[in-house]
């Protein structure tokens, strides 16, 4: 989970320079498949934190955040409040 974490924290501060670029949509396909080959991962909130983030200076990468984000939500157990929440 930290790779992934330090991955996007990347990602993130490579939008903020270069907002709407190519090898940011890129960089978050990659991190996409990493997810998708995941069976389990703790504080995914983090990540939709940082997705979020990436997402909202970043309308070009709207479809692969919010494939990421639908992913990450399902290892977010159903019991906790948290789900709705976020």
């Amino acid at each position: 989970m930290q790779n992934i974490q330090k991955k996007l924290l990347v990602i993130y501060n490579h939008s903020k320079k270069l907002p709407n670029s190519g090898s940011v949509f890129k960089s978050l396909i990659e991190i996409r498949k990493l997810i998708y080959n995941k069976k389990n991962i703790k504080n995914s909130e983090i990540l939709i934190s940082i997705i979020i983030e990436i997402a909202y200076k970043n309308p070009r990468t709207y479809p692969v955040c919010a494939a990421i984000i639908s992913k990450l939500l399902h290892f977010i157990p159903t019991k906790r409040e948290k789900r709705k929440d976020i």
